[in-house]
């Protein structure tokens, strides 16, 4: 797994393109949210996962950054997900360009980066319904028995048969089954157990 970790000093500045330099994986995830970063390197931690890379996607703000991740990375993956705050208008050029990468056969589901479901990144995803709806309830829960949970669901996605069931018809596979997400705590933290663990 790999993590692009912020450098101090080292933000992107207006108009300059980046390359991430991030190796190709099945599975990519991207968000501007550090805590969903942390929450996901977690859970591939905790999983052994080393086909998994995740990305802050403040470091592609510029276009050509995008184009660069998207011919080096993204179009060998399997699965990419992308978290926004702020719907599609927030990162319009990388939506765009996942979606077109999205008719080659990646899949692709674009997820809000809060409580509130988007209609046009859930219309514009090529995983079922169901599926989006599911994961959707998984991050706004968070915690870490739920980025774990993600994580497999991730990994089902990713390995999935193509069907045109799903999405604008672009979409994939069967609805994974329904698992309630668990509940944590809204400050992050987790109180201790009756039993000391």
């Amino acid at each position: 797994m790999h993590l692009l970790a912020a450098q101090a000093g080292a933000a992107q500045q207006e108009g300059e393109a980046i390359d991430l330099g991030q190796t190709p994986a099945d599975i990519l995830f991207l968000s501007a949210a550090d805590s969903e970063l942390m929450m996901l390197a977690g859970a591939v931690d905790r999983a052994g996962a080393d086909n998994v890379r995740l990305a802050n996607i403040l470091r592609l703000s510029h276009n050509l950054s995008v184009d660069l991740w998207i011919e080096q990375t993204a179009r060998h993956a399997r699965l990419i997900v992308v978290r926004l705050l702020g719907g599609p208008a927030y990162w319009q050029y990388g939506v765009d360009e996942l979606t077109a990468l999205s008719l080659t056969g990646t899949r692709v589901a674009g997820e809000e980066g809060d409580a509130t479901p988007d209609p046009i990144l859930r219309d514009r995803s090529t995983i079922a319904p169901s599926d989006w709806s599911h994961l959707h309830a998984l991050f706004t829960a968070g915690g870490p028995e739920n980025a774990d949970t993600i994580l497999a669901h991730f990994t089902d996605l990713a390995v999935g048969s193509p069907s045109p069931s799903a999405g604008r018809g672009q979409g994939w596979g069967e609805s994974l089954p329904p698992n309630s997400p668990g509940t944590a705590p809204s400050s992050g933290l987790r109180p201790p157990s009756p039993t000391g663990g």
